[in-house]
């Protein structure tokens, strides 16, 4: 089973704010653990309602629920207030990932939606490890990331602009991490980042004012790498979504921003006047729903919309974090999550996928009190066909 099937996973039922995704896991597992719990530790033969009552809303979003069929069980309510924009929705895999039989134990992961919405519409985000490409204002010129295979070490280290060049920049974040989950979280203004050429160990530094492409120097980055995205619409701040809409300033972590010079030359201007921009071109896919399918569109045709719903935790109104295309709203997540053919149909509910309002209990037949329910059925049962074969004797014998 290739990697995007674990995609394919069920459709979640809903609990109050929580939807509880049956057969599912978390991918980075490692990160996921009972080291990362609320406590430090994973809770035992707990049913799947306490083991949501053990996730507090300010401190938990998300949880892991594991019973096996003897019956015993696992509660791992996952800390998430030190990552609060890492959605667990990103990801939920199949639980099959990790090799679980599901005739043996079945995995369930429960979300919180006030804080983790589902689907979260963020298509228009800009996230860490996203490949786009890094370009003038103007759209004339974009940054010159093929010049990192020349040969010759002085040409391959200079940062450029040039009209007629393939740019695919990246975003690392300055402590980097093994995790692919990294990847799933948004950058916000105010981050600090390293500019990465996509597939290869270069990013820039800066040497004499002037960028330079560098081997990354490992895991923790180093000094004098670092960038910040720097706001210029009004009403925007640092904390906000940064989106493919917005027109930013690069900060360096030194002191000044990056600037163009009269060779096209990335460099560090210490003039506190200096607004050099530049914009953000995706070259990532979109996914959305047409007819039950998923399909995919480039990031650079949708149209840019802000959050829709209702959320109270979603962006300001000046923020177009989200987007649509053909008036279907637009995820940033292969496959759709397999819930396509959910969706409601007719315009007010369009793009909306509907969630099964049933509680979910995993394995319900070896719950306890399901066994007493049955226990007292069979009896009823039982007793009734006693009864009846009595009166058949009786009326037989007359």
């Amino acid at each position: 089973m290739s990697n995007t099937q674990y995609n394919n996973i069920e459709r979640p039922w809903k609990n109050n704010e929580w939807l509880i995704w049956p057969r599912t896991i978390l991918n980075d597992i490692n990160m996921s653990d009972c080291n990362d719990t609320i406590e430090g530790v994973c809770y035992e033969n707990k049913s799947l309602e306490d083991c949501i009552k053990q996730c507090p809303y300010d401190e938990c979003g998300v949880g892991i629920y594991v019973k096996f069929k003897s019956g015993d069980s696992i509660c791992a309510p996952l800390k998430t207030s030190g990552n609060p924009n890492l959605s667990p929705d990103y990801r939920l895999k199949r639980q099959q990932m990790y090799n679980l039989d599901p005739d043996i134990v079945e995995s369930s992961v429960f979300v919180n939606t006030k804080l983790f919405p589902f689907p979260p519409n963020l298509s228009n985000t800009v996230f860490f490890g996203d490949i786009f490409e890094l370009v003038s204002i103007d759209g004339k010129t974009k940054l010159n990331t093929n010049i990192v295979t020349n040969t010759d070490k002085e040409k391959r280290s200079k940062v450029i602009m040039d009209k007629d060049t393939i740019s695919r920049c990246k975003l690392l974040p300055s402590i980097k991490s093994a995790n692919h989950a990294v990847h799933d979280i948004p950058v916000v203004f105010g981050d600090k980042f390293e500019i990465n050429s996509a597939n290869t160990s270069f990013v820039t530094g800066v040497k004499n004012n002037l960028l330079q492409w560098k081997e990354a120097l490992g895991i923790f980055g180093g000094g004098g790498l670092t960038f910040t995205f720097i706001p210029t619409e009004p009403g925007k701040r640092t904390g906000d979504l940064v989106t493919y809409s917005d027109d930013v300033i690069i900060s360096y972590s030194e002191g000044g921003t990056v600037s163009i010079n009269s060779k096209n030359e990335l460099y560090i201007n210490t003039n506190n006047t200096s607004t050099t921009k530049f914009k953000l071109r995706s070259l990532m896919d979109g996914y959305y729903c047409d007819n039950g399918q998923c399909k995919s569109v480039p990031i650079n045709k949708i149209t840019p919309v802000r959050y829709p719903g209702t959320w109270e935790k979603r962006p300001p109104e000046n923020v177009l974090s989200s987007g649509t295309y053909k008036g279907n709203n637009v995820f940033n997540h292969e496959g759709c999550w397999d819930m396509c053919r959910y969706i409601k149909s007719g315009e007010k509910d369009k793009g909306t996928i509907s969630i099964s309002n049933s509680h979910f209990i995993p394995f319900p037949k070896f719950d306890k009190k399901s066994n007493l329910c049955l226990i007292v059925i069979i009896s009823i049962v039982l007793s009734i066909l006693i009864v009846w074969m009595l009166y058949k004797v009786f009326k037989n014998s007359e």
